[in-house]
């Protein structure tokens, strides 16, 4: 059986769900049952350094490309902010990964969410009227 080979620590992976929804996370340096753990930001347990199994979630994951840091400093930023809580419009997990960057904080994800909500209840609107 071929031996799968695992992103370095610091890169970020993502998983697609639905092909519209991505969840993002950093390969961290720690390893859990012969696989790298990750450090990322969910809903249910806010930012948390988990094993790659939990993560995937029986998705696959995907590299994402990232502009180059040295792994030391991206995540001593991750676990830095281990324990705070998930929020969906102001930390996020893209949020999150922009943050272990040094990058402009923002929400692609959301904000394309939000902009459908509106134009979505604007359709909606004019339907009716």
């Amino acid at each position: 059986m071929p031996q799968y080979i695992y992103p370095p620590p610091g890169t970020t992976v993502y998983m697609a769900y639905l092909g519209l929804v991505f969840h993002k996370g950093i390969v961290s340096d720690c390893w859990w049952n012969d696989k790298p753990m990750i450090i990322d930001n969910s809903l249910r347990f806010g930012v948390a350094e988990r094993p790659w199994d939990t993560f995937a979630a029986g998705q696959t994951v995907y590299i994402q490309e990232y502009p180059q840091l040295p792994a030391s400093v991206v995540l001593c930023r991750a676990r830095r902010m281990i324990g705070i809580p998930y929020n969906l419009f102001s930390f996020n997990c893209e949020h999150f990964v922009k943050i272990c960057y040094g990058q402009r904080v923002e929400s692609p994800q959301v904000a394309a969410a939000l902009y459908a909500a509106v134009a979505f209840g604007f359709l909606a609107l004019a339907v009716q009227g």
